[in-house]
């Protein structure tokens, strides 16, 4: 596993090999689609949670999932 610096701490953050961490929102009515956080990929888990935090100021997002290639990662919610 490799590391890379935190743009925002500048510590090292973990990457797991070859994946990239995805959004999925659930929200109340509408679609995720033009929600530029649900549309990236992410090189880090801390950083998924970062665009996590951001989508639920959205007050139309319930709860969102982080996912990568493998599967389910974990859910973050209110």
């Amino acid at each position: 596993m490799a590391a890379v610096p935190d743009c925002t701490t500048g510590d090292a953050q973990p990457v797991y090999s070859g994946s990239m961490f995805r959004l999925i929102p659930t929200m109340r009515r509408g679609s995720a689609t033009a929600l530029p956080q649900a549309a990236t990929d992410y090189p880090s888990v801390e950083a998924a949670r970062l665009g996590a935090a951001e989508l639920l100021r959205e007050d139309r997002i319930l709860k969102v999932m982080i996912v990568r290639a493998g599967g389910y990662v974990e859910y973050v919610d209110r």
